[in-house]
């Protein structure tokens, strides 16, 4: 446990009655989940990306999808207060990334990535 959760855990263990920390949960330090979240995204983002996918990768894709969204309901759960929460388009639309790319094909055809990125490159260009 390092300083920071061991010194908050503590502050928590001796707070008096009346306390706003009096009864609380010790916390836990969440680095390793947030980590592991965040290593999932990039995996995902980096098969969606790729040029020519087939039908195997597709599924892949899919099974992928359903993990990053489990994931991040489950431990970044505080979003809007609780998992339900995660029930909102963008994070939705994580699970019909595979029905995209074969309505669309290679993910490129239609993001806007390249689009917020030539509009922040030319407000740079002219500040």
């Amino acid at each position: 446990m390092n300083s920071q959760v061991k010194y908050v855990n503590n502050k928590i263990a001796s707070a008096p009655v009346g306390s706003p920390l009096h009864g609380l949960r010790p916390i836990e330090d969440p680095s390793n989940e947030i980590i592991e979240v965040h290593i999932s995204a990039l995996k995902w983002n980096i098969l969606q990306r790729r040029f020519g996918l087939v039908a195997s990768d597709l599924a892949k894709l899919q099974q992928n999808s359903v993990e990053l969204l489990e994931l991040l309901k489950s431990n970044l759960p505080e979003r809007t207060g609780d998992v339900a929460g995660w029930n909102f388009e963008k994070a939705h639309s994580i699970l019909h990334k595979v029905r995209e790319i074969l309505l669309f094909g290679w993910s490129e055809n239609f993001s806007t990535q390249v689009i917020s990125e030539i509009i922040c490159f030319h407000i740079l260009i002219h500040i």
